[in-house]
């Protein structure tokens, strides 16, 4: 049977003015391609097509604005939502359409994200993310001094990292009680095949993490840009588009057959395929991978109840020569590392930089 009004749902969802392109990160036509799948999947296999698109025809409007259809268009989405990814009878459709139908576009939006399931498809991937299958740094003593390792093997590790180019920063003072302030923040999955993580000074230093399975929240091959560290994201396009919003949406644009989530080797596998030089963004790529962790314990998701981060190492990236890289205050630098360590009481790492 022919259903119009579904089929334009969808069409809607893929296009670049449901979900803006913003922030510098190309997620949004992701997104919406991911939200379409997701609601024909869930359609083809509804015996009460004909009841779901007739639930969908909203009557006549005066006003025949852009503005207006698209309006329009989102109220059938969340509609759609409703019944399909919540499971909603659709003979409750006009009920729902009195209960969404004053809501502006924007806020459509923020309610459709909210019906669809957050990594569903991915949680046996969780198992993978356990720390037993890290690498602890105590373990690698020929890392621990600046080493020459132009013509020997480097060790095989594999670390979850946060770095900051500010070594006044409060994150070295107390990297876990730092982290345990938010609800999200941003890590790097580094090995010794892929030895790459942000910098915008040149010289790449930062904290080594034991994370919970629990505290991945998601992960993707390079930069998500995103918007962290605040329980309101600061879009001034999306007034209190909160951090819960940007992980869901960031789940939906960031990986359509994980659902979000990858498995630590499949991560590094697709980190730094076509790029050799750092650019930000889904649309240019980079070098190193994105994986969002909740840093606080004791918070209850949907796969069970985050534990608490243990800081286990420190690092700075060096030349395979094992030299420092070469910003004017590369010295200091690395005596402020090695009084971090000292005084944190854990191993500071030298990690070549080129595999």
């Amino acid at each position: 049977m022919p259903t119009p009004r579904f089929d334009a749902v969808l069409t809607a969802l893929r296009e670049p003015w449901f979900f803006t392109e913003s922030r510098a990160r190309a997620t949004g036509a992701a997104q919406g391609d991911k939200y379409a799948k997701d609601l024909k999947k869930a359609f083809d296999m509804r015996g009460d097509k004909a009841t779901i698109e007739t639930g969908l025809n909203l009557g006549g409007y005066a006003l025949h604005t852009q503005a207006n259809k698209r309006k329009r268009l989102a109220l059938r989405a969340v509609l759609l939502a409703e019944v399909l990814m919540m499971k909603k009878p659709a003979t409750m459709m006009p009920n729902m359409r009195t209960q969404y139908g004053s809501l502006s576009f924007e806020a459509l939006k923020r309610a459709l994200v909210n019906k669809f399931p957050f990594g569903g498809s991915s949680q046996h991937h969780r198992p993978y993310w356990d720390p037993s299958f890290f690498t602890d740094p105590i373990l690698l003593p020929d890392l621990r001094v600046q080493e020459d390792f132009r013509a020997k093997v480097i060790p095989r590790y594999m670390f979850l990292v946060h770095m900051s180019d500010d070594l006044s920063k409060p994150l070295w003072q107390d990297p876990v009680a730092e982290l345990a302030r938010y609800s999200g923040s941003s890590l790097t999955l580094m090995s010794n095949e892929k030895p790459y993580v942000y910098s915008n000074a040149g010289m790449v230093q930062g904290v080594i993490f034991r994370v919970p399975a629990n505290n991945i929240l998601l992960t993707y091959q390079t930069d998500l840009m995103t918007a962290l560290h605040s329980s309101s994201i600061g879009d001034v396009n999306r007034v209190g588009h909160t951090l819960s919003e940007e992980i869901l949406e960031l789940a939906a644009a960031s990986a359509s057959d994980t659902g979000g989530l990858e498995t630590p080797t499949a991560l590094l596998r697709k980190t730094n395929v076509n790029s050799d030089t750092p650019t930000v963004g889904l649309s240019g790529g980079s070098r190193y991978n994105e994986v969002v962790v909740c840093g606080k314990a004791g918070v209850p998701l949907p796969w069970g109840v985050t534990g608490k981060l243990k800081l286990v190492g420190l690092f700075m990236l060096v030349t395979k020569e094992g030299k420092l890289l070469q910003p004017f205050d590369a010295p200091q630098r690395l005596k402020d590392c090695e009084e971090h360590a000292k005084r944190l009481k854990r191993p500071l790492l030298f990690l070549p930089n080129a595999p």
